[in-house]
């Protein structure tokens, strides 16, 4: 039990805290903690563990039989890559790298994926919100799940050994495992007992193709270019 006073509690199950409301910036910028409570005890501010976590893009789940609060998110610590793949498509090179061939059920998935311009000259081409993304495919039953994309068009130039790199980002395995739900729960919503006691953010045990698709035009020929490159991940 929270009183909001900084006078003394009487019952040994209470706590004096104060409520207040800064701002707080994550990586510049401002975070909206309008709605979630913050406060201090003993000169330490306390804040929204799921909240702030999402902020962070990562995402919490909590197990009540083993009492056990779960925060996941992508790896993006640069490491050793031992698996990977590559395709070259006229000037560009696609590839996409893992650090290993299979993870550990809730170990974060150090996997990304690059676009290498290796011509000489500028180009121009257009894509949508960004030219290359991921996709999980589970072997077994060939289920797939990909981000929707905005219909949007972007124009970038790419100058000699520019390239646009990218992570497996948490937000993709969370819309599998919620797609993979609603297969089994037609025309209903997730409830929300399944997003807080479920790890969303956990790729099940299984074998899967972890893949990444490059998509663009090139602007000086009108060529659209549509191609993909695939690794086999095993979670256990």
């Amino acid at each position: 039990m929270i009183v909001p006073t900084t006078q003394e509690a009487n019952s040994s199950n209470q706590v004096n805290v104060t409520l207040f409301n800064p701002l707080i910036q994550i990586n510049g910028k401002d975070a909206d903690f309008n709605k979630e409570p913050l406060f201090t005890y003993h000169n330490t501010t306390y804040v929204p563990l799921r909240f702030l976590s999402h902020q962070l893009s990562a995402a919490t789940a909590y197990d009540a039989e083993f009492n056990t609060l779960y925060i996941d998110h992508t790896e993006s610590i640069p490491q050793k890559t031992k698996l990977h793949a590559s395709k070259h498509e006229g000037s560009f090179k696609l590839s996409i790298h893992s650090s290993s061939p299979s993870y550990a059920y809730g170990q974060p998935l150090n996997i990304s994926a690059r676009l290498e311009y290796t011509g000489g000259s500028e180009i121009t081409i257009s894509h949508g919100i960004a030219p290359i993304s991921f996709y999980i495919k589970d072997t077994k039953t060939e289920f797939q799940s990909e981000l929707d994309s905005p219909l949007i068009m972007k124009k970038e130039i790419y100058e000699a050994e520019d390239e646009y790199s990218s992570t497996l980002p948490v937000a993709l395995i969370q819309t599998y495992n919620l797609r993979q739900w609603q297969k089994q729960h037609t025309n209903q919503p997730p409830t929300d007992d399944f997003l807080r006691n479920n790890r969303i953010a956990v790729l099940p045990k299984g074998e899967y193709l972890i893949g990444v698709q490059a998509k663009y035009i090139i602007d000086t020929s009108g060529e659209s270019k549509d191609y993909t490159i695939e690794i086999p991940v095993t979670i256990q």
